[in-house]
């Protein structure tokens, strides 16, 4: 089995996957494609990147299972903050499965020996369990 790196962003649906070399090996965008919103900030001293209030969150606490990525997904808009999704995927970056959730999730866990995720929601911490078979 190859050993890979892999990068999900914030502020961008993007993903892309390494090998650990450094080597790319796949670049996706999706599932709604967008860009980051981003605007220059001046200081005394330099200039920074910020995020803007049309941006949009992306991936959360991806988590490397078996042979498969977990991974929270939002989309949503800045003022938003949802994060009732988790996407999964083979090494190859292709997508498997989708979880969606009544409440947004603060954190997960995958077992891979009882097949179990277990997700701590953000509206009362409550840990909840599912079958990801």
């Amino acid at each position: 089995e190859e050993n890979r790196l892999y990068l999900f962003c914030k502020l961008t649906d993007l993903i892309e996957i390494y090998d650990l070399s450094g080597n790319l090996i796949r670049r996706l965008h999706g599932p709604d494609g967008f860009y980051p919103n981003v605007k220059q900030k001046k200081w005394a001293d330099g200039a920074s990147t910020v995020s803007t209030r049309e941006s949009r969150d992306a991936y959360f606490e991806p988590c490397v299972v078996e042979d498969m990525v977990f991974v929270i997904y939002s989309g949503a808009e800045y003022e938003n903050r949802e994060t009732k999704t988790i996407l999964v995927f083979d090494k190859d970056g292709n997508p498997l499965k989708q979880f969606k959730l009544s409440e947004n999730i603060f954190t997960f866990a995958a077992d891979e020996k009882s097949k179990m995720i277990y997700v701590s929601t953000m509206e009362d911490f409550e840990i909840k369990r599912f079958a990801y078979e």
